[in-house]
């Protein structure tokens, strides 16, 4: 199977809402701007805070916890092939 890693407007959607704080990250995102590798971690460190509390009484993960599954794995894929010179959203 192959599968994009890139961010779909409802990742970035999400990120916004509900993650992301920084003004300046939330700033590239909407515009869509090339992100650095440190954007990459910033985010991908953001994410493993909150998946934390995304489990229900059965210690499974909720909806909201399998997105942000699903954003981790992305950003690690992400930086796994980090190239300065590419972007990943337009």
């Amino acid at each position: 199977m192959n599968r994009s890693y890139r961010l779909t407007n409802e990742d970035i959607i999400f990120l916004i809402n509900e993650i992301v704080k920084d003004s300046l990250l939330k700033t590239k995102l909407k515009e869509k701007s090339c992100l650095n590798e440190d954007d990459l971690i910033e985010l991908w460190d953001l994410c493993t805070d909150a998946v934390c509390l995304e489990f229900d009484e059965n210690y499974e993960p909720t909806q909201k916890g399998l997105f942000i599954e699903d954003l981790i794995d992305k950003f690690y894929e992400l930086g796994e092939n980090y190239d300065p010179e590419k972007q990943y959203k337009k």
